[in-house]
C-alpha cells in the first residue's frame, strides 16, 4: 500500500527567526469580521424582523418559522460537503463568495412581497449560515492552531457577539424610523464594506500554503512541557489517523452528533422567537401581547445578549482549553437550561435580561463546540468532514426547534411550551456531549493498539500502520 505524502514539517521560518506576529491571526481577524456581519445579520438579528415580515405579508408565526426552517433543509446537505469544498476551492475564494452572497441575500430580503420569496431566500441563506460561515471559519482557524486553539476559534467566532451588540440597536432603530426593508439594505452594505477586504488579501486554507506550521506544532518537547506548565492544561494532540472510516462505526461520535442536535433545537427555538417573546405578535390578524415591551427595548436586550456572547465565546474557549471538554459542555448546558427557564417570564424586566445573559453563554456551545471537541478528541484527520456532520446536526436541530416552537405558539398563543421543551433538551445536551467526550479516549486507544498510521500537524498520513505478524 502506497504511503500518503506528508506536508513538509520543516518550513523555512522554523529554521530562522520566528515571526513576532503569527500569520494565522489574520485568519482569526477575517473570521471575526465575517461573523460580525454575515453571520450576525442572518442569525442574531433575524428575530428583529420576524414580527414585521409576518405582519406585512399576512402570515402566522407558525407559517413563518415552518416555511423558513423547511427551506433551510438544503443547508444540512451543503454542510456535509463544506470540508471538501474548502480543500478544493481554498479559503480565500470561499470567503469572498460568502461575503458577496450575504449582501445579495440581504438586498433580496428587502424586496420580498410574498411568503414564497422569503422561503427561497431562507433556503439559500440557510446554506450560507451553517455551511458557509460558521463551519468554514471553525475549520480554517482550527487548521492554523495547535497552541491556543480554543482561544483562536472562540476569538474568531465571538465576532457574532460583537457584531450583534453593534448591529442589533442599529437595525432596530432603522426599522423603527425607516422600516424593515431599509434595515436589510443597510445591513447588506455593512457586510460588503466590513467583511470583504481581509479575506481577499490574507486568507489561506492551511499553514503550508505560507510555508508555515500550525501555531505550536514547531515546538520542541521541552517547549511543550513548559507551555503546559504555564497554561495549566495539556497541549497533547491525537497523532494517529482516527478519521471518518473509524468514527462512522463509533457510538461515541454519533452520541456527540446527537448532543449537537439538542443544542440546535434550543438555538432554533430561542433565536427566532426571542424578540417576539419580549414584545407582541400579530398572529394572522390576532394581536397577541407576549411580553409587552417595545421593539426598541427588545433591541437593547438583544444588544446585551450580543455583548455577553462577545465575552462568553472567548471565556468558553478558555474553559474548554483549561478544564477539558466536560467542563466546557457543563457550563454551556447549564446556561441553556437557565436561559429557557427565564424566558418563561417575558412580561417582567428581569426575565428577558437574565435570559439574554444565560443564553449568550449557552449558545456559544453550538458555534465553538464542534471543531474544538472533534479536533481535541479525534485529531485532525477528516476534521472538516466530521465537523460538518456535527454542524449539520445543529442545523437540523435548529429547524426542528423553530418549527416546533412556532406550532406550539399557534396552539397556545404563548412561547412557554417551547421554553419547557428547551429545558428538557438542555439536560439531554449535557448528558450526551459529556458522555461522548469520555468515550473518545477508548476509540483513540484502540486505533493506537491496532497500529493506525500516524498523522502530521495538518492531519496528513506520514506512516502506514505496521502489518500484523
Amino acid at each position: 500500500m502506497s504511503q500518503t505524502s506528508p506536508v513538509s514539517t520543516t518550513p523555512e521560518n522554523i529554521n530562522g527567526a520566528r515571526p513576532r506576529f503569527f500569520y494565522g491571526w489574520w485568519i482569526v481577524i477575517g473570521g471575526f469580521l465575517m461573523m460580525c456581519t454575515c453571520y450576525t445579520t442572518f442569525v442574531n438579528c433575524s428575530s428583529l424582523f420576524q414580527a414585521h415580515i409576518v405582519s406585512d405579508l399576512h402570515m402566522t408565526i407558525g407559517q413563518y418559522n415552518t416555511g423558513t426552517s423547511l427551506a433551510s433543509l438544503i443547508s444540512i446537505v451543503a454542510t456535509l460537503f463544506m470540508g471538501t469544498l474548502i480543500d478544493k476551492l481554498g479559503a480565500r475564494q470561499i470567503a469572498s463568495f460568502l461575503v458577496i452572497l450575504s449582501a445579495l441575500l440581504l438586498f433580496g430580503y428587502s424586496a420580498v412581497t410574498a411568503a414564497w420569496q422569503v422561503y427561497v431566500l431562507a433556503a439559500v441563506s440557510g446554506t450560507l449560515i451553517t455551511s458557509g460561515v460558521r463551519l468554514f471559519i471553525s475549520v480554517v482557524v482550527t487548521n492554523w492552531f495547535n497552541l491556543k486553539r480554543g482561544l483562536a476559534v472562540s476569538a474568531a467566532l465571538c465576532g457574532s457577539g460583537f457584531g450583534g451588540m453593534i448591529l442589533s440597536p442599529i437595525a432596530s432603530t432603522i426599522i423603527a424610523d425607516h422600516g424593515w426593508r431599509t434595515a436589510y439594505v443597510a445591513l447588506g452594505v455593512i457586510c460588503l464594506v466590513a467583511a470583504l477586504p481581509i479575506p481577499i488579501i490574507f486568507f489561506r486554507t492551511r499553514p503550508s500554503e505560507k510555508n508555515l506550521l500550525p501555531l505550536g506544532a514547531e515546538m520542541s518537547e521541552d517547549e511543550v512541557k513548559e507551555a503546559e506548565r504555564r497554561s495549566g492544561h495539556s497541549l497533547s494532540e491525537v497523532n494517529v489517523a482516527v478519521g471518518w472510516k473509524v468514527l462512522r462505526k463509533h457510538a461515541g461520535f454519533w452520541l456527540l452528533v446527537l448532543g449537537f442536535l439538542f443544542v440546535g433545537v434550543i438555538n432554533g427555538a430561542v433565536s427566532v422567537n426571542m424578540v417576539s417573546n419580549m414584545t407582541s405578535v400579530n398572529n394572522d390578524g390576532t394581536e397577541v401581547i407576549t411580553g409587552g415591551h417595545s421593539v426598541v427595548w427588545a433591541g437593547y436586550i438583544m444588544s446585551l445578549y450580543m455583548g455577553v456572547v462577545l465575552v462568553a465565546k472567548v471565556a468558553l474557549g478558555w474553559i474548554f482549553d483549561r478544564f477539558g471538554m466536560a467542563g466546557g459542555v457543563l457550563v454551556g448546558s447549564v446556561s441553556c437550561l437557565f436561559a429557557c427557564l427565564f424566558l418563561c417570564f417575558p412580561s417582567t424586566n428581569w426575565g428577558p435580561v437574565l435570559a439574554a445573559i444565560f443564553y449568550g453563554i449557552g449558545t456559544c456551545t453550538a458555534t465553538i463546540g464542534p471543531s474544538i471537541m472533534i479536533s481535541h478528541e479525534y485529531g485532525r484527520r477528516d476534521v472538516g468532514k466530521l465537523t460538518g456532520i456535527a454542524v449539520s446536526a445543529t442545523a437540523l436541530g435548529g429547524i426542528i426547534g423553530a418549527i416546533v416552537s412556532g406550532i406550539a405558539f399557534d396552539a397556545a398563543l404563548s412561547f412557554t411550551p417551547a421554553w419547557i421543551i428547551g429545558i428538557v433538551c438542555s439536560v439531554f445536551m449535557g448528558v450526551t456531549l459529556i458522555a461522548s467526550a469520555g468515550m473518545a479516549k477508548g476509540v483513540v486507544a484502540r486505533c493506537i493498539a491496532s497500529g493506525a498510521p500516524h498523522i502530521d500537524a495538518e492531519g496528513n498520513i506520514i506512516e502506514e500502520a505496521q502489518e500484523e505478524a
